[in-house]
């Protein structure tokens, strides 16, 4: 991989296929996305075959709900966002991006998505406030669909079935920042990150350079 030049524009990486867009549903290689009108996914669809050597007609659908962004308060007004234009800025073969503010009473939320050609797509969320506001938790929710979701690897879990509850926290002893959560032909998996991130070193390098607590 040294002195490699791949991925270092908007262009492909064989045997990968050309990215389309319909609508709000942006397809790659084997998958399709249906952007929500808040930014985030509505849909993921899967349309490998169970023994990944295929694309099968049949999709199979791994979110159980939208993926949601939500503030928790007493104010009514925290319930409900109203959505801005979801505005695709970029429509590459190999990489397509798109942006949209929503507000939640005093709350604003600037989004902007990119995804690639490989089916990784990469979040910078910003929350602002207009004034003061009292907040019992931010989370964002990621609903899996539990058919989907029987193996699970990352957040101290060396993989396996998945558990019916895990409890974790940030530690900067280990890397870790996300997990997967699947099948054998579909699944997610999720990292972590604030602005401050920077990717750590593995292994048992690990240690010169952990990872920023966000």
């Amino acid at each position: 991989w040294l002195d490699s030049t791949l991925a270092e524009d908007d262009g492909l990486v064989k045997p990968y296929t050309p990215m389309t867009v319909e609508g709000n549903t942006v397809s790659v290689l084997g998958r399709r996305v249906l952007i929500g009108a808040n930014g985030l996914p509505d849909s993921i669809q899967s349309q490998f075959s169970m023994e990944m050597t295929s694309i099968s007609g049949a999709r199979r659908e791994i979110l159980a709900a939208p993926i949601s962004f939500v503030p928790v308060g007493k104010d009514p007004a925290l319930r409900r966002w109203i959505n801005g234009p979801l505005i695709f800025t970029k429509k590459a073969p190999g990489v397509v991006t798109w942006e949209t503010q929503s507000t939640a009473g005093p709350l604003q939320l600037t989004l902007r998505g990119q995804m690639e050609f490989d089916g990784t797509i990469e979040y910078t969320l910003k929350l602002t406030s207009r004034q003061s506001v009292a907040l019992d938790d931010v989370r964002l929710d990621i609903p899996v669909e539990r058919g989907v979701a029987k193996y699970m690897l990352g957040m101290g879990r060396k993989g396996g079935l998945r558990p019916d509850a895990l409890d974790w926290k940030w530690d900067v002893k280990n890397n870790q920042d996300g997990a997967w959560l699947g099948d054998v032909n579909a699944g997610l998996q999720f990292s972590l990150k604030d602005e401050k991130y920077v990717r750590p070193l593995n292994t048992n390098f690990y240690t010169l350079k952990p990872l920023v607590m966000p």
